[in-house]
């Protein structure tokens, strides 16, 4: 993955200390305090969580005081870890769900991330800290201030503390406990004791398919195809890796294959005859299924009405079907509006380009495909939920 948040911090000159040995509790005494803070967490009125870079280890973000962390690396005169994927494609991992999951069950009141605690932010965290009755830290060494001071607010008002790291910190004689464990392996334990589900992951995308035509001749029609991000003509897609443009019932036009962005196709047909574009975005590194292909009418008339299924009940219809079918590639409309009078129009789609399913703590999180399909994958409006046949997607 790409390490420039890390390789900027790791010129810090005051790093405290770094390379410190890991220390793991036995396992019978490791689930006992896993069953103790299930307690904590199950009678607590005003829980946050404390997270650091131990938190992201899983997900392939290097920590920075651990045996082969950013910081203690620099110390060595090491270089720094290699790239697992891109950066833009790091994911939540088992904690970031297990915490979202608690917060949305109403156990969790305020989440404080020091590794990206602006100033600004430190009034609303020690506001939590000191109305904290449970406090607990994940996989953080508890040595950057003042982030660092923030949970003692909590004990001084009363409350407790727990530590969860696999290193000592200067905090632990204040915590009344502390737990020497993985982060991910003690939050899945207490989400069990708790009765609770660890929600997947679910990465949706968007992209945006604009149809323009810069001049209709009587006979002929000149018009450019964009495939964009949603915010604009260059908008970055970093998930897509190239696109294919081909045009089913049209065997006389060439198909083209667009590999540098801003993905752009500029045609002259005639005007006389309508047929299909299909658009095959394939994607980058790092996403759960190779591709997903868009079937969409080339009409001369431009008579494709605008509609707005709405952001939200599209990305969670999604979300839902990818969960249900435990597959990527699903995709669904979101709007569509035209550019302006007789010059064209532009349809964004959300795309489900990840899937990732935390069944067990003993093995790796479980990332899930598309079968292995190159998929053309039914295009899932709200106003039609029944199937997911794996065939041509086509607009009407």
């Amino acid at each position: 993955m790409s390490l420039g948040y890390a390789e900027k911090l790791s010129y810090r000159e005051d790093l405290g200390n770094v390379g410190m040995s890991e220390l793991f509790d036995p396992s019978d005494i490791l689930q006992s305090k896993i069953e103790e803070l299930a307690k904590l967490i199950e009678e607590s009125k005003h829980l946050v969580a404390f997270t650091g870079a131990g938190i992201s280890t899983s997900c392939g973000i290097p920590d920075f005081r651990g045996p082969t962390g950013i910081w203690t690396l620099q110390r060595e005169g090491k270089p720094l870890p290699k790239a697992e994927m891109p950066f833009h494609r790091a994911m939540p991992g088992l904690t970031h769900m297990a915490l979202a999951e608690l917060e949305k069950v109403g156990f969790l009141k305020f989440v404080i991330s020091q590794d990206a605690l602006p100033p600004k932010e430190i009034n609303p965290a020690e506001k939590h800290c000191k109305m904290a009755d449970l406090v607990i830290c994940l996989g953080t060494s508890l040595q950057i201030t003042p982030a660092c001071n923030l949970p003692l607010k909590s004990v001084r008002a009363g409350g407790k503390l727990v530590i969860i790291n696999l290193q000592a910190t200067p905090k632990d004689k204040k915590a009344a406990l502390v737990i020497h464990g993985q982060v991910d392996q003690v939050i899945a334990g207490v989400l069990k004791c708790l009765n609770l589900k660890i929600p997947p992951f679910v990465r949706v995308d968007r992209v945006r398919i604009s149809l323009s035509f810069s001049s209709k001749k009587k006979r002929a029609m000149k018009w450019k195809l964009r495939i964009s991000g949603v915010h604009g003509f260059k908008a970055p897609l970093p998930f897509l890796e190239s696109v294919e443009v081909s045009f089913p019932d049209r065997p006389d036009l060439k198909i083209a294959v667009l590999k540098k962005q801003p993905f752009l196709l500029i045609r002259e047909t005639l005007r006389s005859k309508s047929f299909i574009i299909s658009v095959k975005l394939n994607f980058g590194e790092g996403c759960g299924c190779s591709s997903v292909e868009l079937d969409f009418p080339m009409d001369s008339q431009d008579a494709m009405e605008d509609f707005d299924y709405g952001l939200e009940n599209v990305i969670q219809s999604l979300r839902n079907r990818a969960v249900e079918f435990s597959t990527c590639g699903h995709v669904s409309p979101i709007l569509r509006k035209r550019i302006s009078e007789s010059i064209g129009t532009f349809t964004d789609y959300a795309v489900v380009t990840s899937l990732v399913k935390h069944e067990c703590i003993a093995l790796k999180p479980v990332v899930l495909t598309s079968n292995g399909i190159t998929g053309k994958r039914c295009i899932e409006s709200l106003e039609d939920e029944a199937g997911d046949s794996p065939k041509r997607a086509r607009e009407s």
